[in-house]
């Protein structure tokens, strides 16, 4: 196994939407799918009870792929 490859995905990563805060549970729910057809998997990441603008812990939860 080549450990080069592999990647750790926080809500401080380059890309991932939205500021982290405390309790936004970034990461309970994880899938991968072929989301945008390149044929490629795609990592899909939930963050169970990020607050959104002014909405506070909206759900259904977010997710960013």
């Amino acid at each position: 196994m080549r450990t080069s490859r592999h990647k750790g995905i926080t809500p401080r990563t380059s890309g991932i939407p939205g500021t982290p805060q405390a309790g936004d549970r970034f990461g309970t729910a994880i899938a991968v799918g072929d989301v945008d057809n390149d044929r490629y998997a795609d990592p899909v990441i939930g963050s169970g009870s990020e607050a959104i603008g002014a909405v506070p812990r909206h759900h259904p939860p977010p997710a960013t792929h």
